[in-house]
């Protein structure tokens, strides 16, 4: 993709794509929900595969601005350790 078609699918600055590949479900799930507890997502939408190729596919999107603090919900979370 081009620089202008990232930033078209994007929006706007902090957000962000990740697609995975991973042998089973669990394990894109597993990744998925470590993107979503660290930073604003809704998800995976829908996970895929490709026929002839091993493995499924899921495409997250997620919201990596800091907060008006200057935080993220990701770094407030290496200081708990309750």
């Amino acid at each position: 993709m081009t620089e202008q078609q990232i930033t078209d699918a994007l929006g706007r600055p902090g957000l962000l794509c990740v697609e995975m590949t991973a042998l089973d479900e669990d394990t894109i799930r597993t990744a998925a929900q470590t993107v979503t507890d660290l930073w604003q997502s809704p998800g995976i939408g829908h996970l895929w595969r490709t026929p002839g190729h091993d493995g499924v596919r899921a495409r997250i999107w997620a919201d990596v601005t800091p907060e008006p603090d200057g935080w993220h919900t990701g770094q407030l979370r290496l200081f708990n350790h309750t």
